[in-house]
């Protein structure tokens, strides 16, 4: 090795302290690289500016050291104690530069860096997180590194400290080498500092899909036969076969909060996606996006009527899986299994799943029955049966144009 520190071991070594906004939680992006860097051994303990909740959160594993307001402020007299001259002479910086807020909350996030024994320091983005990380940098001298994304080459230059803090970096990256040479014409940063960072994707997760979805919609009701569902899954023992769960509730007699339950219960929460209750829109797009439907209806208690959700599959043209329940035949001439067979679902799953172009046909039969029989065309019916109500209530003086009113006591 020549005398030099192994890899793994100098990676064990490093403590970043991540500064970033989580304004709507973190973005995607950051999401992800710090879990990647996490993954590659990197320490990191996240310091939030803002904090919004939202999809991307940092889950009980990570290191999280969020804003507090009344904690930052009353944090200031014992800054100021500590170190009175430091202090000082960067309020009066951070006083000039209008930049007051994110002093004191350098100071608060400074203290816990020193306990978390934080060796650099990392900020998202060149505006408010590279501010405050500039006078945790003034505060500590650790080393301090940026990621320009956008924003910041046209917002940040309006801020007294944003070149200050952008020259005190040790290290820039940014995204594209658009960025790169605007850094150095416009701002002036020596192009030795400045790296070439480009954003990454998961190609495994972002790649194309070779996976059999299967749709299903409804109320968390037992009713409904998630459970047999599932049950068809696990026998499968297929990878390639995907639920995706519309519906949010309670389901059965408590022995499980909910679906996400059941799922982990019957071992495919990893095949499962739950998207809760959703909006008409997305639901047409997951309808339209599905290979399959599946419906395994059951009696429980009561018996279902005629399931919407049905019809509106077969109307997008979906194939569908359902059993022999209620008024179901009447609408489904195939595929149909018993209620509770889950191994008669699990060989209708893997017969459409094998077979594109009979799950074709069926869809195409779907929307023809629907078209012909369940349109919207129905509520004439309805709109009638109020007519008919009224004509007979009415008799023929409502005939003759004369309405009887009501005489009212």
């Amino acid at each position: 090795m020549n005398g030099t520190i192994p890899l793994d071991s100098r990676v064990r070594d490093l403590h970043i302290g991540y500064i970033a906004s989580m304004k709507r939680s973190l973005p995607s992006f950051v999401y992800r690289e710090i879990k990647e860097l996490m993954d590659l051994g990197v320490s990191i303990t996240l310091f939030a500016t803002k904090q919004g909740k939202g999809i991307y959160m940092p889950d009980r594993s990570w290191r999280f050291y969020p804003l507090r307001p009344v904690r930052t402020l009353g944090w200031q007299p014992l800054a100021f104690a500590s170190r009175p001259a430091q202090y000082t002479r960067l309020f009066g910086e951070a006083l000039r530069s209008r930049s007051l807020l994110h002093f004191a909350i350098a100071c608060d996030f400074a203290r816990a860096m020193e306990r978390h024994r934080v060796t650099a320091i990392h900020c998202v983005e060149g505006l408010h997180s590279m501010y405050i990380g500039y006078y945790c940098k003034k505060l500590l001298g650790l080393p301090l590194s940026v990621m320009i994304h956008a924003d910041s080459l046209y917002i940040g230059s309006k801020w007294p400290v944003f070149r200050d803090a952008l020259r005190a970096c040790d290290q820039i990256a940014t995204v594209c080498e658009y960025n790169r040479v605007k850094l150095v014409e416009e701002f002036g940063i020596p192009q030795e500092k400045i790296k070439v960072v480009r954003l990454c994707v998961d190609t495994e997760a972002f790649g194309p899909s070779n996976k059999i979805n299967i749709l299903i919609v409804g109320q968390f009701s037992m009713r409904k036969g998630h459970d047999t569902l599932f049950k068809a899954v696990r026998a499968l023992r297929r990878p390639d076969i995907h639920v995706w769960v519309v519906g949010d509730g309670t389901w059965g007699n408590g022995d499980y909060a909910d679906v996400r339950g059941l799922a982990r219960e019957i071992g495919i929460q990893a095949q499962v996606t739950f998207f809760g209750s959703v909006s008409e829109d997305l639901l047409r797009i997951l309808y339209r996006s599905c290979d399959v439907f599946c419906l395994p209806s059951r009696t429980y208690i009561v018996k279902e009527g005629l399931p919407v959700s049905l019809m509106e599959a077969m109307a997008s043209e979906r194939p569908v899986i359902s059993t022999r329940h209620a008024g179901i035949p009447e609408l489904v001439p195939d595929i149909l299994v018993e209620e509770d067979d889950f191994d008669g679902v699990a060989r209708a799953i893997a017969y459409l799943a094998d077979n594109p172009d009979v799950r074709e046909r069926m869809g195409k039969r779907n929307r023809a029955i629907v078209e012909q029989h369940y349109s919207i065309r129905n509520i004439e019916q309805i709109r009638d049966l109020f007519l008919e109500e009224a004509l007979n209530a009415e008799g023929n003086d409502y005939r003759r144009g004369r309405v009887r009113r009501l005489s009212v006591s």
